[in-house]
C-alpha cells in the first residue's frame, strides 16, 4: 500500500520543490503547491488543491 494517494503526487511534488527553492514554512509551501496545481490544464490535477491543500 502506498504511503501517499496517487492523486496527491502533483501537490506533494510541488510542495517539496518549494522547499528546494528556499521556502521553509509549511503554509507557504502548501500555498505555492496550490497555485502551481491551479495553473495546470489536467482536470485531475486541478482538483487536488481543492481537496487537500487548503484544509
Amino acid at each position: 500500500m502506498p504511503a501517499i494517494n496517487l492523486y496527491m503526487i502533483p501537490a506533494t511534488m510541488t510542495h517539496e520543490l518549494a522547499h528546494q527553492c528556499g521556502f521553509m514554512y509549511e503554509d507557504e509551501d502548501n500555498f505555492i503547491a496550490y497555485l502551481a496545481c491551479r495553473q495546470q490544464d489536467d482536470p485531475i490535477i486541478l482538483t487536488v488543491p481543492d481537496d487537500n491543500l487548503l484544509t
